[in-house]
């Protein structure tokens, strides 16, 4: 398995994200079985960022709601970690405001995706959720 997995790890295909490991590995070798998989995500300059249906059109439902998402990240980071936001939407309010912390742009970015987008492919899951409950 660690012969097959490190010459793509060489090859620069780091576009792999970790499902099943019970030790977290050294930057020199691979250790617990299945570490890398491929996600299946693709790349991630044309992965899926449309909206993945967790939410209610916010016009349809008058109440406040807030939301924290996780997705997780793109390429060998996703080993270890997933990017979260916060969805917010007033009483009465007509629309969702999403905040995001990313490395590049302004420090917060607000709107950038739709509130219960993917991440590059990613779909989201509610880690906080106050307000609307479904239907």
């Amino acid at each position: 398995m660690k012969a097959a997995i490190l010459p793509e790890i060489a090859a620069g295909s780091i576009d792999k994200i970790t499902r099943h490991f019970s030790v977290v590995p050294s930057p020199d070798r691979f250790i617990g079985g299945s570490l890398l998989v491929r996600e299946g995500r693709g790349n991630w300059q044309t992965a899926d960022r449309s909206s993945a249906g967790l939410l209610p059109l916010a016009s349809r439902y008058p109440e406040a709601v807030i939301r924290v998402y996780g997705a997780r990240t793109v390429r060998w980071k996703a080993i270890f970690a997933i990017h979260t936001w916060i969805v917010i939407k007033e009483q009465n309010a007509s629309s969702y405001t999403r905040y995001d912390y990313t490395a590049w742009g302004e420090p917060i970015r607000t709107n950038g995706f739709a509130a219960d987008a993917r991440w590059f492919g990613a779909t989201p899951e509610t880690i906080v959720a106050v307000g609307w409950r479904g239907s």
